[in-house]
């Protein structure tokens, strides 16, 4: 995948001589506290926030193949090609994948989405991105993070299966760990529709299944400490999750909550909720 790196030059704050007495007085305030030049900076291009946009246009139980594929071609969701190269696109029957990857290779990002075969509506959907140097939270201020470090975001919801929903658990920490199996079996079964079968781009099988593997590892740390302590699953809907241990990447945390049927993922590791 090619694309052409975009270059920025800074004109030093001391450079010339401001003929205006309140430029000078603003140029002398910026550069006393240190952030001239933040006047260059441009946002990121391919920041979390626009990212993540096409997963959440895509509506479950209303958005069809159509919408959701055109959800990635709508103005506001456009990616700027100087900062990577086409997004590729892969279907199976009642799935579709969209990844991409930074020109610098430091960034990959996929959107799976998976469908009703008999509606043809959403019914999950799913948003991964491995960032080797993020140097930003994902969040829709994106502030600064330091130092920057290697981080995973997975966010996912799902129509939740009727089973769970119906059957008459215990407690409500035991429908919450099932609820955790089936979204891992569900994530699962859904990135291996992209395994390789002919006529898929090869590249975006490799992207998905770089996905479902680091997801993999992901998941057995959280299998793991879910299997050590039970009770942890009461503290899914808590704002910051639970947190898990991760085998590469520090610290992972799980945020899992359902209403109207409906049940949300926010995962991130090494990066703050």
């Amino acid at each position: 995948m090619r694309a052409t790196r975009r270059t920025m030059t800074q004109e030093p704050a001391a450079s010339r001589l401001v003929s205006f007495g309140l430029a000078a007085l603003a140029g002398s305030f910026l550069a006393l506290c240190g952030c001239a030049a933040q006047w260059y900076i441009r946002s990121d291009p391919l920041a979390y926030s626009r990212l993540v946009g096409p997963y959440r246009h895509i509506q479950l139980k209303a958005s069809s193949t159509l919408d959701a594929l055109g959800s990635f071609d709508a103005p506001d969701h456009r990616l700027d090609p100087e900062a990577t190269g086409r997004q590729l696109v892969s279907q199976s029957d009642t799935t579709i994948a969209v990844c991409g990857q930074s020109a610098d290779a430091r960034r990959t990002w996929v959107t799976l989405v998976a469908f009703d075969e008999h509606q043809m509506t959403a019914r999950r959907k799913y948003f991964f991105c491995i960032d080797e140097r993020a140097t930003a939270a994902p969040t829709e201020r994106g502030q600064k993070l330091v130092p920057p470090r290697r981080g995973l975001v997975f966010d996912a919801e799902l129509v939740l299966a009727p089973e769970i929903q119906t059957t008459p658990y215990a407690t409500e920490e035991a429908r919450q760990l099932a609820t955790v199996r089936w979204l891992i079996e569900q994530f699962a079964a859904d990135a291996r529709r992209f395994s390789g079968p002919p006529g898929q781009s090869a590249q975006t099988n490799e992207l998905v299944s770089l996905a479902a593997m680091m997801m993999n590892q992901t998941f057995e740390g959280l299998t793991i400490e879910l299997g050590k302590s039970p009770g942890l699953a009461r503290r899914f809907g808590d704002p910051q999750g639970v947190a898990f241990p991760h085998i590469s990447m520090n610290e992972g945390r799980l945020q899992l909550t359902t209403a109207a049927g409906i049940t949300t993922a926010t995962l991130r590791v090494n990066l703050p909720m």
